[in-house]
């Protein structure tokens, strides 16, 4: 996804950007950056998925088979758990609603690419280990 959005910015020529993601999006501009620094401003990465650990780290197996095999159903069900009974609702339904527009194929794919697949970062060893290193390239 980060040499997508490296692809798009040099197709509309808008870069260097201000990189702005939240969780799954916050490890594709934190990617962006680390291997397109020319095409990077600056990064602002809210609540990004990286280091996964301890009990998250567990349970990654049976949260991709989820989403395997229920897709968009499994992500609706996580999000709705994910708000606080008093968030906003509408706030929770407009994500719910994303999460159930997504193809169940899509929602599998990001997940293994940002926990299982090959150079993913979103556990805690690849991420850097909370110790100031770089995620491997």
């Amino acid at each position: 996804m980060a040499d997508d959005l490296a692809a798009l910015i040099v197709r509309i020529g808008t870069g260097p950007v201000v990189a702005v993601g939240h969780s799954m999006g916050g490890q594709v501009v934190n990617l962006l950056a680390l291997h397109h620094p020319d095409l990077v401003r600056s990064v602002v990465a809210l609540d990004p998925a990286h280091g996964a650990h301890g009990a998250e780290l567990q349970d990654i197996p049976r949260r991709l088979a989820a989403y395997q095999n229920n897709g968009a159903r499994a992500a609706g069900e996580l999000v709705e758990g994910a708000f606080a009974p008093t968030a906003p609702p509408g706030l929770r339904t407009a994500h719910i609603r994303t999460m159930l527009g997504t193809p169940d194929h899509v929602i599998a794919q990001a997940y293994a690419g940002m926990y299982t697949d090959p150079g993913a970062v979103g556990i805690r060893p690849h991420s850097g280990g909370g110790h100031g290193e770089p995620p491997p390239v």
